[in-house]
């Protein structure tokens, strides 16, 4: 009898992974051939560690570039064979035959890239946090391409528009990098421009007004520039009010990444993921 094609559900995060030269879908994919082949050892903090478990390529285009990449990501703990302890009996306990690298509390987590839009998609688990895979994969870019790749977080578009629509703005803070070639035009576009002519590592902005600051919805305005170039390219940082008579607060973007919940088929879930990423990211 065959195996019924069960449905799966989850929330997925999306992150980019923008090159600050070269932005080409075979550079992207070239990073993950590279990041294969030398599966770097990261360390994520003082007790967890993370590589690659697998990386599959999709089928490829007429160009030869992969439509999606699957990758499964493992995060542990390694092991001190000096550090073992009976806490009934109060004694350290020595292991015979130790293997290094025996690890424990090993968890995995599905990532898809797809290199024509430079995206990838997180599967959402309790075991394995979007900062963890963010740390990851800015380290494992680092070791195998210094000073190339900036990857961030996607931010919640609800949010964003939030700060773009506030009543008043008395504080705001950006992290942000350039944007993609062709994703921007009018002033932001100039903006990005002279931005990416300066090359900087990082960027960031504050600004604070306690009577509030000047702020423009429209296209021209600075700081709607660098609230729209955070979405994708960054973080802000913003006390707000949203309306005249409410209270002020203060709002992250980096606890408001983008999500998705994606429910299909389990044998179509790539192709599915391929389809509707390209259809909300393919012009941004």
């Amino acid at each position: 009898m065959e195996k019924k094609d069960k449905i799966t559900r989850g929330k997925w995060y999306v992150i980019n992974i923008k090159a600050r030269e070269e932005q080409t879908p075979e550079h992207y994919v070239q990073l993950f051939e590279e990041l294969k082949d030398v599966d770097p050892l990261i360390t994520i903090n003082s007790s967890k560690s993370a590589s690659l478990q697998q990386v599959n390529f999709g089928p490829r285009t007429e160009r030869n570039i992969p439509q999606w990449i699957e990758i499964v990501l493992m995060t542990y703990t390694i092991l001190d064979e000096d550090s073992f302890y009976n806490k009934r009996k109060k004694e350290d306990v020595m292991l015979d035959s130790w293997n290094p690298d025996w690890v424990a509390n090993k968890h995995e987590v599905q990532l898809i890239f797809i290199p024509k839009i430079h995206i990838l998609a997180m599967r959402k688990t309790p075991k394995v946090s979007l900062n963890t895979v963010l740390n990851y994969l800015s380290s494992a870019a680092e070791y195998v391409e210094p000073n190339v790749f900036d990857i961030t977080s996607i931010k919640d578009k609800g949010v964003i528009s939030r700060i773009q629509n506030a009543h008043s703005i008395t504080k705001i803070e950006a992290k942000i990098s350039f944007s993609n070639p062709t994703h921007t035009k009018g002033f932001q576009g100039l903006f990005d421009k002279k931005f990416k002519e300066m090359n900087p590592s990082n960027f960031e902005l504050k600004a604070e007004n306690k009577n509030g600051l000047s702020y423009s919805n429209d296209d021209d305005g600075l700081l709607n520039t660098i609230v729209n170039l955070s979405e994708h390219n960054g973080s802000i940082k913003a006390r707000i009010k949203d309306q005249e008579d409410s209270k002020y607060e203060t709002i992250n973007t980096n606890h408001h990444p983008a999500e998705y919940q994606i429910v299909c088929r389990g044998r179509e879930l790539l192709s599915y993921l391929y389809n509707f990423l390209i259809g909300k990211y393919g012009e941004n």
